[in-house]
């Protein structure tokens, strides 16, 4: 076994060819249509959007997909290969759902330890008034950082127990919609875990387009969360004779679109009357303690 039969290493790898063949596509397009060569937002959009597509291909999510276009059988196979120990399952694509939902808690953890980290930093920068080490901007980035990772850790601990346990409460022998549900976990890092840090750099956090952008691919992975969560888990009764795929009525169509309509409805009513202010802004405009003025 060598470290390459690791899904997750093999997506890493095919993600970085990915990110240079899109950058190099767009230095490419701008030559020759006779422009200056490097544009970085153009290069690394592109470079993104390519390098996430073969992630998950590389890891293996989309194998079966493209076996199906061949027109090969494709059983569902729970377990590690012969030639590999069994621990590699957990590092790669799996369908059954144990080890997707230990995938689910393992990552959950590390985002907890992340945001509690983000935390115990800028609760140090606030323990006395006025600036302590933290640039103001870099101060917002860390409290939004945190809010990101304490919120996408706790849906994640949802996910682990959803995948986990209703098989086994229900009888089952897996989720339904495994392949799906096992690709909804790799799309699901890529999304929630590695898009928003690029709001580490200046660059992307003070620019519309890029939070538009990274808006959109975080809420791309927090539905299939959902998914994962709600669908897969309505798929299958508690009764054995009313297991069927779960298809939402027009009803609860209707139910989904007016709750969007409420959702943007609301938001917007709170955008204008209570504007959100910066805590750094805030902070700037508190009075000096006594003993600095002492000084």
């Amino acid at each position: 076994m060598t470290v390459l039969s690791l899904g997750v290493v093999r997506g890493l790898a095919a993600q970085i060819v990915g990110t240079g063949l899109g950058m190099g596509l767009v230095v490419l397009v701008r030559v020759l249509m006779g422009l200056h060569a490097w544009e970085a937002e153009p290069a690394t959009v592109v470079g993104a959007m390519l390098g996430t597509i073969l992630f998950m291909i590389g890891v293996g999510s989309m194998n079966d997909w493209f076996r199906w276009t061949k027109g090969e059988d494709t059983p569902i196979h729970h377990g590690a290969a012969e030639d590999k120990p069994s621990w590699t399952r957990y590092f790669g694509v799996d369908y059954s759902h144990k080890v997707i939902g230990i995938q689910y808690g393992v990552l959950a953890i590390i985002l907890l330890l992340v945001g509690g980290s983000i935390a115990g930093i800028f609760r140090v920068e606030l323990a006395e008034a006025g600036r302590q080490f933290l640039d103001p901007a870099i101060f917002n980035t860390m409290i939004g950082m945190h809010g990101w990772g304490m919120i996408i850790s706790i849906l994640l601990g949802i996910a682990a127990f959803s995948n986990y346990l209703v098989p086994l409460l229900i009888g089952a022998s897996d989720m339904a919609f495994p392949r799906l549900n096992a690709w909804a976990f790799w799309i699901m890092i890529i999304c929630n875990s590695v898009v928003p840090l690029l709001f580490l750099f200046k660059r992307f956090r003070t620019s519309i387009f890029w939070l538009f952008t990274v808006s959109i691919l975080v809420n791309v992975g927090m539905w299939f969360e959902r998914f994962v969560i709600i669908v897969t888990s309505l798929a299958h009764d508690f009764l054995p004779y009313a297991w069927g795929n779960y298809r939402p009525s027009p009803v609860e169509l209707m139910i989904l679109v007016g709750s969007f309509a409420w959702f943007f409805l609301l938001f917007l009513l709170f955008s204008k009357h209570l504007p959100s202010i910066s805590m750094t802004e805030v902070k700037e405009l508190l009075p000096p303690p006594e003993e600095e003025k002492a000084k």
